[in-house]
């Protein structure tokens, strides 16, 4: 017996193998498209139970919880009450350049961050528009006069 499959009398050439080939490809690929979305909700009993947010085992409310990118150490800051006028901030990308002129009085300085004012007061940080200041173991801010940062009026004739 000779089984040559390019005969024409092989399984191969025979038209009823690759349309049974197909339809049975077809079939499959209809079936797992419907079983994707015939899939049935969850039971009651399988979803979770349902949380208030507050709860202290619930991981969101912790890491919301933890500060992560820390609070504001110049919005809790009071503004300081000692007899001090910030003129002028020059602020730099690295701080330890960063200076301001603050005058007590007629007397105008120059200082940096480190620096001791009049009435012992430590310059912490030097921002864009106010200094922040250790005072008796507090924080507090020392702000730009508000005429000094109206700009139109001093701009305009």
């Amino acid at each position: 017996m000779n089984l040559n499959l390019f005969e024409s009398n092989s399984l191969l050439h025979n038209s009823y193998v690759p349309w049974f080939v197909n339809t049975l490809l077809l079939a499959l690929l209809i079936w797992q498209t419907m079983a994707l979305f015939q899939k049935q909700p969850p039971s009651q009993a399988e979803l979770p139970q349902n949380r208030s947010f507050n709860q202290p085992d619930n991981p969101i409310a912790n890491i919301a919880s933890m500060h992560l990118l820390g609070l504001s150490k110049v919005e809790q800051a009071p503004e300081t009450r000692l007899n001090i006028i910030l003129s002028s901030i020059f602020q730099s990308n690295q701080p330890e350049n960063s200076r301001v002129l603050i005058s007590v009085g007629s007397d105008t300085q120059s200082y940096k961050i480190g620096d001791v004012l009049p009435g012992q007061a430590v310059i912490e940080d030097i921002l864009t528009d106010r200094v922040l200041l250790r005072y008796q173991g507090q924080l507090q801010v020392l702000l730009l006069p508000r005429d000094f940062l109206n700009l139109d009026e001093r701009i305009l004739p």
